[in-house]
């Protein structure tokens, strides 16, 4: 019974010493874009400049802010929306800024 009530105390103060951790962006990646979707499928976008995944953004959506640490950026997209053709665009992005890029088919330069 002793070791029973030993062992509940020890979860309950185990439990009750939670600590939350907020983990920040890197300091370096001041380079912001969003890319808005304006063609009729869903895209796939890749870069190895800024600090994602292969997001997917549906037709007349948006990314959330994309960060990077160059102000020169390549990406190539591609999906239902261009007919499944990669299509690649060079960006160039401003310091402390969050650039919108608009994402079309067939590509306007």
């Amino acid at each position: 019974m002793k070791k029973a009530i030993l062992f509940i105390s020890l979860i309950i103060l185990l439990v009750s010493c939670k600590e939350e951790l907020e983990i920040e962006g890197h300091p370096e990646n001041q380079y912001g874009v969003i890319f808005e979707n304006y063609t009729n499928g869903q895209l796939y976008i890749q870069s190895h400049q800024l600090v994602m995944g292969m997001p997917e953004i549906y037709p007349g959506e948006s990314t959330d802010p994309i960060y990077g640490n160059t102000p020169n950026v390549s990406i190539t997209y591609f999906g239902e929306g261009t007919h499944f053709q990669k299509i690649e665009k060079e960006i160039i992005l401003t310091k402390d800024k969050i650039s919108t890029i608009r994402l079309e088919y067939p590509p306007v330069s």
